[in-house]
This record gives C-alpha cells, structure tokens and sequence, in this order.
C-alpha cells in the first residue's frame, strides 16, 4: 500500500497536454504540486508539459513505483501488463469504460483483474477520479487544494461526489489531508484503504475519516477499522447511498457493485460509531464539529447571536436532539449586560444587537470563560452582517475564541455574500464555519445519537444450546421449513423467555379439555401456515366450549392446517423481537412496538447481532414509543432491562445458530419484569 500512498516515482501513461482530458490534467496536477521523479509515457508526443516523456514503457528508465493509466479502456489491459513486466505493482486506472458499463466492460475489467491479482500488484479503479496524499497530487478533477496533514481523509466510491464534498467543505474552512477515489474497487475497496489509515496513519494522522459508499462488501472489515480508529482518537462520519429500490439501482448501475440494505447499514454503523449522515452539506456540517472543534462536553449550549431570529431557531433544534438551552444565573446575565449594548439580552439565547463590535464579543467570551465554564457544554456563535461595516474584527476574536475557550464554539457565519472578504479571511486564518444555524443543531444531533462503538466480544446469556439443537435437527428430519409449535416453544424456553399455558390439539373434544385447564379466555390458533394473520387463522376472546367448537372447525378448515394451538389469553403491552439474515452482514435482530403495530407503524430498531445488553437497551430506548414502555393512561408498562435482555437473548440465538435463518415472536406480550412470548415462527435456512 505505499507505493499508493507515498510512491516515490510515478508514470502517467496516457498523459498529454490538453489540459481538458484526465490524462493532461492528471500530469500538471503531479508537477504542479512539486512531485519530483514524474515521468510520461504517450506514443504520440515528443515532450509532455515539460516532463520525461517516452513512447513506450519498454523504454522508461527505470520500474515506477506508480502508475497512472489514463488511455482508452480497450487498451488498459495491455498497458498494465507492460508495466507490470517491468516491475511496477501498483496502479490507478482513470479511465472508465468497464464494468459501470455493460458486458463487454465487465469482460474488460475482468482481464485487468487477472492481470493485477496474478503479478501480486495494487489497483485502485477503474473509472477513478486518482488519489491524492501529502506525498501526491494525483487526480485530474475537484478542487486545486494543497494535502494537509492531520486534517480529513476521505473516501469516495464516487469520484465527481468526492470533488463536490471537497468543493463544499473548502468553501467553509474544511482542509483534507488526503482522498482516493475507488471507481470500481475492482481490486482495492473503501474496506482497504481504511484498514491502511490503521496500520499506517502517518506522522500526522487525520483527526476525522469521510466515507462516501455506495455499497458495503465486508462489513465487518469496516466495523473493525472504525472500531480501532475510534480506539485512536479518530472518528469515522459516512454517507450512504443506494438505500431505496431506485437507489440501488442507480448504485449498482453506476458502480458494479450490488447495493446494500438500508436495516443493515444502519445496524454496521451503528455498532462501528460511524456518525451517519444524509447529505454531502450535512457531511461537512459534522465533519467540521469533528475535525475543526470536537463535540460538546455537556448537553447545556449557550446561544450568542446579534439577531433574535437565528438564536431562537437554533435554540428550537438544539431542543429538539435533546440539548438543553438553560437561562444563565442571574449575577451572570447582571455582569453580561453590564458590558453590552443597551437593549442587550443575556438569558440564554444571548443577544448583544446587531450594533455591537469586537469588544463586546471578547466581553462575552472572557466571562463566560471566567464564571461559567463548569457548566457550559459548548456555544453557538451566530453572526450576520447587513454590510455597514467591516465585521472582520469581530471574527478575529471569534476565531481567537474557538482556538482558547475551555468549550467548543462553533460559528455560524450566514452572511457569505454580504461579508464574502470577511469570510475568506476567517476561512484562510484557520477557521471554519457554518452557514446555517439549524444545520449546526442538526449535525450536532447526529453525533450525539451516534453510539461509541460495541465491544468486540459482548458477554452473552447462557442458553441451552443442546435444546436447541435437537429441535433444529428434528424439523429437518421432518423435511420442515419452519419449525412445529411445539419446536418453538422449546427453543424460546431454551433461550429463556417466557410463554403462556398452551396446548396443541387436533380434535375438538382436545381442544375443549385444554381450554377448560387453561382457563377462560383462551385465543385459539391455526397450526400449519406460517402467516396466521394472512389466512385469518387466529380467534381471540374464546369464552366457552361452544364458543371453542366452532374455532376449532373454523380453523381447521383452512388450508394447510395440522392442528389447533389454544392458549392462555395474557395482557400487556405489545412487543417484537426477531431476527433476519442479511447476506455478508449476519444477523439483523429487530426490536419494536408487536401487534399491528409492527406492520402499520414500523417503529422498530435493527441491530446487528451479537449484541451486548447496552446495544440491546440504546435499541429498546431509540423507539419512537419508548415512552409506552413505561406506562402511559393506566396501562401498564414493561421493565426496560427486562425487555433488553430478551433482545440480547433472541441475538444470542441468531449469532450461535446460523442456520435458522428469520425468527419473529410477535407478540412478545409483558407486564414489568414478566415477558411471555404469545406468537413465534421459525424458519430454518
């Protein structure tokens, strides 16, 4: 990987001097930036830009460490073979034209993939926008920038999205240490170059990393680097595309690559402390929280602003995450006002008028420093500019500011016309800023949802495995696709959940003995189709014999039957709890609201199995409903660790037992610490 990342020779084949092709620009972007042993390869010139320039490889005066392949896709094949004879073993291949294509170029990009793996050589592409580092420049689209080390790497399966997050983040006082532009990942994959930024962060290693993704291949390589990267000190932030139908489609169409389940992303990032975003603003919105500041300390903000208006609408959306905007104590909004304009507010919001100068900012921050650093979390500063006057002073103490405070201070600048040489002097001294305040509230909403990662190896509930065991290989035998009633209830009693009293029969009279020694009311259920819902083959509120008779004929009349299940009818709120499996991801264990409510209103969260008991209660919380857990208009409510640990104990399932491939118990019905599962299926894969 360093002959990528710190090469000291390259070649460009395929350079040239039109600056509007990928090879021109590529080749003044190396020498422009000082890259010192460039050579050219381009049959047809004598001279490229001033460089070496050579007709063939064959005539190179020595193997470059890097090549950067910039012809037409028919004849990147044999241009990599030639180098790779000469000794060259990495390469970036610009060109497009393969498997982003149709069939031919998935062909084409296939005998480059021979050729690469059978040398034992390095490819980042094809269809790439290059790489850059603190060692290169070596792209041919984006902004001109210059590497700075310790700053941002990023990430991008695309390479036209990389340039428009740079584009974006360098308008606002972003800097980026480096990027790669994966193209196809064809050999070389966002998965790698992460794992790079591990093993080999450099002298100066970038505070933040940038994903750009358009699908995920090894989940679990990226849940293990973003957990060794998080272990250092440095945090991971990406944004996901392909998470609807049309989405992934365009995803696969656009990179080759199958698109991945929105569930699951979310559970992988979830478990990694991946901060996701949603958009390439809000991407730079948190990456500037990360790299240029850190979050806050505490969940108390103080908003500074010289217009209302923006401090009320930032103090709604810092409420709305969960932050808190307290009013400051009395004797410090005395002292506060005393140095600020007449008109002046100091509650929280603090308003210093839109008249105010340097002064009175540099008098805000010194006693806020001074009297109330315990317990301020962070501050929001909020200045505009109706362009009266030069409001460049006022920044340089904002900028001295977020450099010296005990607490974060982020800026929100929105006056990016009317204050333009302000801003770019603010930009070029260091600083970074926001432009609009309820996207500075948002962002910081995102990283504070945004878990630490899981541990690698959470403790788990001992469950009786051997029971389980003989259930699964029972229903094979049976030649079942799911297991029977009585399977279930084994397994879930192996797990260590609860169930209600309950009996499967198939004659009526059964049906009428059990129900008695059950008690009225009892609910009776088809045994047979796996969806009892979908053939209405459950009866509820079954009071007496004659009552039971004529669900048991009912039931037994529905195609597919081979019994009757009767079983106590319990109260209480109603859960799920369940597993799917998701191909290179594992097992995606759901958590929500059960009953008709898991269908029509879809409150649930998705882990990714195995979980650990904070995993599984961050999951039981983060439910739009969370607060129906605790009881709410004389209903009970159900113990949150309770219902946590039945969440580890379903994951404990799917992570031991590979082949059952989806379980749901809905609903998991409690009361406090008493859970019963009242309704499960089972699916062997």
């Amino acid at each position: 990987m360093q002959s990528l990342m710190k090469p000291g020779s390259i070649v460009v084949v395929g350079g040239g001097n039109d600056l509007r092709k990928p090879g021109g620009k590529v080749v003044r972007n190396l020498a422009a930036h000082g890259f010192a042993k460039l050579w050219v390869v381009n049959p047809k010139s004598d001279g490229v830009q001033d460089l070496p320039t050579f007709a063939t490889v064959e005539e190179l005066p020595a193997p470059p460490e890097l090549a950067i392949v910039a012809v037409p896709a028919p004849h990147v094949p044999g241009a990599v073979q030639a180098l790779i004879d000469r000794g060259t073993r990495a390469f970036i291949v610009l060109s497009a034209g393969f498997s982003e294509t149709d069939a031919a170029g998935r062909e084409l990009e296939q005998q480059l993939i021979e050729r690469i793996e059978r040398a034992g050589a390095l490819l980042v592409g094809p269809n790439s926008l290059g790489v850059f580092t603190p060692a290169y420049f070596g792209v041919f689209g984006g902004p001109d920038l210059h590497p700075a080390p310790g700053t941002i790497d990023l990430l991008s399966a695309s390479g036209s999205t990389a340039a428009f997050i740079m584009e974006a983040g360098l308008d606002r006082g972003l800097r980026f240490a480096s990027s790669v532009s994966v193209g196809n990942s064809a050999c070389l994959g966002i998965e790698d170059f992460l794992g790079f930024m591990v093993d080999d962060p450099g002298p100066e290693p970038a505070s933040t990393c940038l994903l750009y993704l358009e699908s995920i291949e090894e989940p679990h390589r990226i849940l293990e680097h973003a957990r060794s990267l998080h272990a250092k000190g440095r945090r991971v932030v990406a944004l996901k595309a392909g998470t609807t139908e049309v989405g992934a489609r365009a995803a696969s169409s656009h990179t080759g690559a199958m698109a991945t389940s929105d569930a699951a992303v979310g559970a992988l990032f979830d478990k990694a402390g991946i901060v996701r975003v949603t958009s390439k603003s809000e991407m730079v919105d948190v990456a500037g929280v990360l790299a240029w500041s850190r979050p806050p300390t505490s969940d108390d903000i103080v908003v500074i602003t010289q217009a209302g208006g923006p401090g009320i609408l930032l103090a709604d959306e810092l409420s709305s995450h969960g932050f808190r905007v307290p009013e400051l104590p009395a004797e410090l909004q005395r002292v506060l006002l005393a140095g600020l304009l007449p008109g002046s507010s100091a509650g929280n919001p603090i308003d210093f008028l839109a008249a105010a100068g340097p002064e009175h900012v540099r008098h805000v921050f010194r006693l806020l420093a001074d009297k109330a650093a315990d317990r301020i979390g962070a501050a929001c500063f909020v200045f505009g500019s109706p362009g009266l006057f030069d409001i460049g002073p006022v920044l340089d103490v904002l900028l001295d500011a977020t450099r010296t405070m005990p607490f974060p201070v982020y800026p929100v600048l929105p006056s990016t016309r009317t204050a333009a040489d302000e801003a770019a002097r603010f930009r070029a001294a260091g600083g970074f800023y926001f432009t609009d305040e309820v996207a500075l509230g948002r962002a910081l909403g995102v990283i504070r949802r945004t878990p630490p990662p899981a541990p690698d190896r959470p403790e788990l509930p001992p469950i009786d495995a051997r029971a389980i065991r003989r259930a699964i290989e029972e229903a094979k035998a049976q030649g079942r696709a799911h297991l029977s009633p009585e399977q279930v209830a084994r397994v879930i009693t192996a797990i260590g959940l609860g169930l209600p009293g309950q009996s499967v029969v198939r004659d009526v009279s059964d049906a009428e003995r059990a129900a008695r020694q059950l008690g009225w009311p009892v609910v009776m259920k088809v045994v047979g189709p796996l969806h009892k819902t979908d053939v209405q083959g459950v009866v509820v509120g079954v009071r007496d014999e004659s009552e039971v008779r004529r669900a048991f004929a009912k039931l037994m009349g529905i195609g597919g039957a081979e019994g009757v299940l009767v079983q106590q009818q319990v109260r209480g709120l109603e859960l799920i709890v369940g597993f799917s499996r998701e191909e290179r991801f594992g097992a995606l264990v759901l958590f929500g609201l059960g009953g008709v409510s898991a269908e029509v209103l879809r409150d649930v969260r998705v882990g990714l199995a195995p979980l650990g008991h904070e995993e599984a209660r961050r999951m039981v919380e983060g439910i739009r409903g969370a607060k129906l857990l605790s009881g709410v208009r004389g209903n009970a409510g159900v113990d949150v660790e309770t219902v946590a640990d039945a969440v580890v104990r379903m994951s404990t399932l799917a992570h031991e037992f590979p082949e059952l491939r989806e379980m749901d118990v809905n609903p998991l019905t409690g009361q406090g610490r008493s859970l019963v599962a009242v309704d499960a299926r089972i699916v062997i894969a």
